[in-house]
C-alpha cells in the first residue's frame, strides 16, 4: 500500500493550538522546531471509540515494547482533553506497548479535536504505520460516512488516497459475508475480491470465490476465468457508470502528475483541470506533460 506522509493532512485536520497544562508535572517540552509534548500518567488515557484496528499483530507488540524498553516513546501519542482525563486519537499501539513495559507515564501531544477529526486522524495513524486490511478501512470509511455524512471525495482526501481507491473499498462490504471474512483473514487478498466483484450475481460471486479458494487461483488466473466465462455466456459482469470511469481517469492522471485534476464533461465536450500551487510546480507539470 502506498506510504503518505502525515504532515498536511494532520495539519489540516488538527488544531495546533497547544492547550495549557493543568496539573503540576505536566510542562510542555520539546526541541526547538517541534510540537511540544506533555508526559501524563497512562491510566487517564483513555481509548479511541472510533479505533478502526480490531486485532493487533502480538510480535509486532512484543518488538515495539522491548524497542520501548530500550528507548522510551520517541514519538508521543496524540490526545484530547475530556475533563480530567484523555481521549486516545493516535498511538493506540505504542500505549499497549507501554503498558505491557509497565510505563506509569508516557509523552503525549494534547490537541483539540472533534468527533470527526478523533475517527480521519486515528484512520491515517494506523494506514500510515500499520497498513490496515482492507476490510477495517471500508468499515472506517462507512464510519465517516454514516455518521458524519462525508463524502467518497471527502474521505479520500481525509486518508490521502484517491477517490476510486476510496470507492473500492467500500463496494468490498457488498460481498457475501463468507468472502468478507475471507478477504479479513488473509485466505484471499484485495485484488481476489476485486474481481470477483466484477460478477453482478452475488451466487457468482460464491462459486468464484470457492474456485479461487480451491485451486489457490492467482489474480492473473481469474481474469482467465472470468473472460472464458463470459465468452461462454455463463457469467454477468458488472458495467461501471460513466462516474466510476471519470474517477478512475482522475486517479490516473493524478497519480502521473502529482496533483490535483478534475475531469467536467458536458455532452460530448468537458474540462480538465489541472490544480499548481507555485510557478516551479507549474514548470514542473508542463515538463512532464511534454516530455509525452
Amino acid at each position: 500500500m502506498a506510504q503518505y506522509g502525515l504532515g498536511r493532512g494532520l495539519d489540516a485536520l488538527i488544531s495546533r493550538k497547544h492547550p495549557t497544562p493543568s496539573k503540576k508535572g505536566d510542562d510542555a517540552f520539546g526541541q526547538s522546531g517541534q510540537e511540544p509534548s506533555t508526559e501524563i500518567d497512562i491510566g487517564l488515557i483513555l481509548a479511541n471509540k472510533y479505533q478502526p484496528r480490531h486485532e493487533f499483530d502480538t510480535n509486532q507488540l512484543h518488538e515495539l515494547s522491548e524497542s520501548i524498553r530500550e528507548c522510551g516513546i520517541i514519538q508521543p501519542l496524540i490526545v484530547v482533553r475530556e475533563g480530567d482525563e484523555y481521549r486516545l486519537i493516535a498511538g493506540e499501539r505504542r500505549l499497549r506497548a507501554a503498558k505491557i513495559v509497565g510505563l506509569t507515564r508516557v509523552p503525549v501531544v494534547i490537541r483539540a479535536a472533534g468527533e470527526q477529526e478523533k475517527l480521519a486522524m486515528a484512520l491515517i495513524e494506523n494506514i500510515q504505520r500499520v497498513d490496515l486490511n482492507p476490510m477495517e478501512l471500508a468499515r472506517g470509511c462507512v464510519k465517516l460516512q454514516k455518521e458524519f455524512s462525508m463524502t467518497t471525495g471527502e474521505i479520500a482526501k481525509k486518508i490521502g488516497k484517491g477517490a476510486t481507491v476510496v470507492s473500492h473499498v467500500l463496494r468490498l462490504l457488498t460481498l457475501p459475508p463468507q468472502i468478507q471474512a475471507a478477504l479479513e483473514d488473509g485466505t484471499i487478498y484485495e485484488g481476489h475480491a476485486r474481481l470477483i466483484l466484477c460478477l453482478a450475481d452475488p451466487n457468482d460471486q460464491l462459486r468464484l470465490f470457492k474456485k479461487v479458494v480451491d485451486e489457490k487461483l492467482s489474480v492473473g488466473a481469474i481474469e482467465r476465468v472470468l473472460y472464458e466465462e463470459e465468452k461462454k455466456g455463463n457469467i454477468k459482469r458488472r458495467t461501471p457508470s460513466e462516474k466510476q470511469n471519470f474517477l478512475a481517469q482522475e486517479d490516473l492522471l493524478r497519480e502521473h502528475l502529482g496533483t490535483k485534476v478534475t475531469i467536467a464533461q458536458k455532452g460530448n465536450r468537458g474540462i480538465i483541470s489541472i490544480e499548481f500551487y507555485s510557478p516551479d510546480e507549474l514548470k514542473g507539470l508542463l515538463q512532464k506533460m511534454i516530455a509525452e
